[in-house]
């Protein structure tokens, strides 16, 4: 039968508990299994709520098997309610993105936009950078990561159809920070 004729059920233990179970012996490290931005996944035939009773429902299998769960999404009423289901929230932690302390955000923003300058720069060696720039994009996208992703995807050039180098983008989005940007105290 085809996956997609399966129940989520059924699925689950086709695809994954029971290859996991055949392999498990030889696995000695824990999985994790990311599911990103589960609200975006509702629709005529996968909801959110059914699936998060489902996981909850064989914790006690993923535990058995080494599974850990990574589990992103967007704050929704469905998603939370169905967590609310582990009323010990003994089997789940819940991490909320605008709970993490300030300057942890940013630290792990800066690292990420280094990052990303360094893989322009081995694309193209004559891309330069500076820790202002990187300041820069930090400072603006702090706390919202997806700022600093889509700043990083312009200056990369992804998806545009522009005559502008890697490092006129830079340039310009660092420019128009810069002159945007409020010092506070």
């Amino acid at each position: 039968p085809h996956p997609e004729s399966l129940s989520a059920e059924e699925q689950l233990r086709k695809f994954i508990l029971d290859p996991l179970r055949e392999v498990s012996d030889a696995v000695s490290t824990p999985i994790l299994a990311v599911i990103d931005a589960l609200d975006e996944c509702d629709d005529s035939r996968v909801h959110s709520l059914p699936f998060i009773r489902l996981l909850l429902h064989h914790v006690n299998d993923f535990r058995a098997l080494g599974i850990k769960f990574f589990i992103a999404s967007r704050p929704a009423s469905e998603i939370s309610s169905g967590f609310m289901l582990d009323s010990s929230l003994a089997r789940h932690a819940q991490l909320i993105v605008e709970d993490v302390p300030f300057p942890e955000a940013s630290h792990d923003i800066r690292l990420f936009v280094e990052y990303m300058l360094w893989l322009i720069q081995q694309d193209d060696p004559t891309f330069r950078w500076e820790k202002r720039h990187v300041d820069l994009i930090t400072n603006n996208s702090t706390p919202l990561f997806i700022v600093a992703s889509t700043t990083c995807s312009f200056i990369r050039g992804q998806n545009l159809r522009s005559n502008r180098s890697a490092q006129e983008r830079l340039e310009r989005i660092t420019s128009s920070f810069a002159s945007t940007t409020v010092v506070g105290d």
